[in-house]
C-alpha cells in the first residue's frame, strides 16, 4: 500500500510541477508582451514611411504609412465598439495594402 501511495504522491508532484512552469511562461509571455508599446511602432513606422519617402521610394511610404494607419486604427479600438466608418476605413486600407 505504501508504494501505491508513493506513486500518487509523485504524481501529484509532477503535474503541480508541470502547472507551475506553464502559469510562468504564460506570465513571463505576458511580461513580453506588455514591455512592446504599440504607440512607439506606430511611430517607427511613421518614421519608416517618411525615410522612404525623402528617398524616392514614395510606393513603399504609402504602403508603410497604410500599415500605421492600419496598426493605429487596432490598438485604438481595440476596446471601445467600433463604427461602421472606421471598420469600412479599416477594410479600405486593408484592401489597398493588398
Amino acid at each position: 500500500m505504501e508504494s501505491v501511495k508513493m506513486v500518487k504522491d509523485l504524481q501529484n508532484y509532477i503535474e503541480r510541477s508541470s502547472m507551475a512552469k506553464a502559469q510562468q511562461k504564460v506570465a513571463q509571455y505576458g511580461a513580453l508582451k506588455s514591455q512592446i508599446n504599440p504607440h512607439f511602432l506606430a511611430n517607427v513606422l511613421e518614421s519608416i514611411q517618411m525615410k522612404a519617402i525623402i528617398n524616392g521610394q514614395r510606393e513603399i511610404g504609402e504602403m508603410v504609412g497604410i500599415v500605421g494607419r492600419l496598426f493605429r486604427i487596432h490598438i485604438q479600438t481595440g476596446k471601445i465598439t467600433v463604427t461602421l466608418r472606421k471598420e469600412l476605413e479599416h477594410v479600405r486600407l486593408y484592401v489597398k495594402i493588398q
